[in-house]
């Protein structure tokens, strides 16, 4: 048998007809290592993302445990309890076991304001939460707060730019004309714990602050009948018999310093104390002034007390920028003239002014009178860092008396929180003998009047003031946020500024 033969040299064996095979499997191998690259690549983002997934739980976890810290630090806060001058530290369990680290940091001596830091660590995430000031606000933040109104009417005329809250109806009067409703306008919310207003409701309105009042028309007005959101009735508010003096005598107490201690005659300026509380018992006058002590203006502070100085008829001086506190106590023992601790506050002149340098707070357990204008030393209020704060267990009157009875005629300025809590008395606020003479002038008045009953400020007949004084009323916006030094609080709050 003959094979067949082939010309030339065989083929060799195992040898593709061209390079494309061996192409394909280079692409298969580098498709599987993209493929292999890719599937590690993807599992390595899933654990990433599962342990980021499970660092976030916790982070998350973290951070409910820290704010649980910061609600109970505002619990406590809200409790009016005095956390003392200094930083206060705990350690707060939650049910679950876990523990934050709360510090709360006062802000200011009287324990009003607060800067609270929470801390919290789940396993191994840490947490921090901060509120960069809790506060407690106070009955100085209404313009005018009476538990019994006594039936007075808001009128025609009226222009209100504080809150209002009483305890019984307010009356409102107004009248039409040109077709146009007259009657007293509201800059912020009227509250009262009644179902409604006496009188003529339909004619109160509420002109929102931000309007200013001398650019306004009768379409921005928004009127009660009409369902103005600026109305709230039913609203319940704590009884200004709760306010407890005998808190405020304790922390005077452990802040107390002698009036040799802050008096000019013996510290210079510059080492005067600050945020100290003067103690004094029985009958005390009164004034402030502004004054130079070596080469620095200071606000001062001139005192008669019998049971501090021996003497009631010698004045002793001392620093009102040293003193967030004063209290003024009865006296349990001694001359009748002098036991009860009233304060006669104002210059003898009746022309003249006390002029308030300093922010501070005076607690007085008896009656209140107040003499001459009362004013603060910076009348920029925008900036202004002095405030007064009056808070009695009875009454606080203005009784202007010049040369025996004779009352002193003409205008009066007025800037202070006055709370008149009638703990002991009536709890009222006006002018003492608000039916005797003629129209003295006017009553400029800036701040907030919290009060157990409303007082006259005169007499009218048919719609005239024929007796005390007009009245121009305006609220201190900085008693909102800052007002002064162990202010009443309304213990049932708390509010936030900067939480992070």
């Amino acid at each position: 048998m003959k094979f067949p033969t082939h010309k030339g040299s065989p083929p060799p064996l195992n040898r593709p007809a061209n390079g494309k095979d061996g192409s394909v499997i280079v692409m298969v191998l580098v498709v599987l290592f993209i493929i292999t690259s890719l599937s590690v690549i993807s599992l390595r983002n899933a654990m990433h993302m599962m342990r980021m997934s499970q660092r976030q739980v916790l982070l998350e976890q973290a951070h409910f445990v820290a704010e649980a810290g910061l609600e109970e630090a505002a619990r406590r806060i809200s409790s009016n309890e005095y956390l003392g001058a200094g930083p206060t530290q705990m350690s707060i369990q939650l049910s679950d076991g876990r523990t934050t680290e709360v510090t709360i940091t006062p802000l200011d001596t009287e324990g009003m304001a607060f800067k609270v830091q929470s801390v919290s660590s789940v396993e191994g995430m840490n947490r921090t939460l901060n509120i960069e000031r809790v506060f407690r606000p106070t009955y100085l933040e209404y313009g005018m707060y009476f538990e019994d109104w006594r039936g007075y009417y808001w009128i025609a005329g009226d222009v209100v730019d504080g809150k209002v809250w009483s305890g019984t109806p307010q009356g409102i009067w107004g009248y039409y004309q040109g077709g146009k409703k007259l009657g007293p306008i509201f800059r912020q919310e009227n509250q009262t714990a009644s179902d409604g207003f006496a009188g003529w409701p339909e004619f109160g309105a509420h002109l929102p602050p931000h309007i200013p009042f001398d650019e306004h028309t009768e379409s921005d007005l928004e009127y009660f009948d009409e369902g103005s959101d600026s109305v709230v009735t039913g609203m319940e508010m704590p009884a200004l018999m709760t306010v407890d003096f005998e808190r405020h005598h304790n922390i005077a107490n452990a802040l107390a310093v002698s009036p040799e201690d802050i008096s000019p005659d013996h510290v210079a300026p510059d080492l005067m104390p600050k945020g100290r509380a003067l103690v004094l018992e029985g009958r005390t006058e009164m004034r402030f002034d502004v004054e130079e002590v070596n080469g620095q203006e200071v606000g001062v502070i001139y005192l008669r007390n019998r049971e501090a100085f021996g003497n009631f008829n010698h004045q002793h001086k001392v620093y009102s920028e040293a003193l967030d506190l004063i209290v003024i106590r009865d006296k349990p023992d001694g001359n009748a003239q002098h036991r009860n601790g009233t304060l006669t506050l104002g210059d003898p002149n009746p022309h003249a002014a006390s002029i308030v340098k300093g922010s501070l707070s005076i607690w007085v357990d008896h009656d209140v009178e107040i003499t001459s204008h009362v004013i603060y030393d910076n009348q920029n209020f925008e900036e202004s860092t002095d405030s007064l704060g009056i808070v009695s267990k009875r009454n606080i009157y203005v009784d202007r008396i010049y040369s025996g009875s004779q009352q002193h005629s003409g205008d009066l300025y007025l800037q202070a929180g006055l709370i008149a809590t009638g703990i002991s008395g009536n709890g009222e606020i006006g002018l003492k003998r608000y039916d005797k003479n003629n129209v003295r002038g006017t009553l400029y008045f800036t701040g907030s009047q919290v009060g157990k009953r409303r007082y006259p400020w005169g007499t009218t007949n048919n719609g005239q003031l024929i007796h005390g004084y007009h009245r121009s009323l305006t609220f201190d916006p900085r008693f909102s946020t800052r007002p002064p030094p162990f202010t009443p609080t309304i213990d049932s709050e708390v509010r936030y500024e900067g939480w992070h």
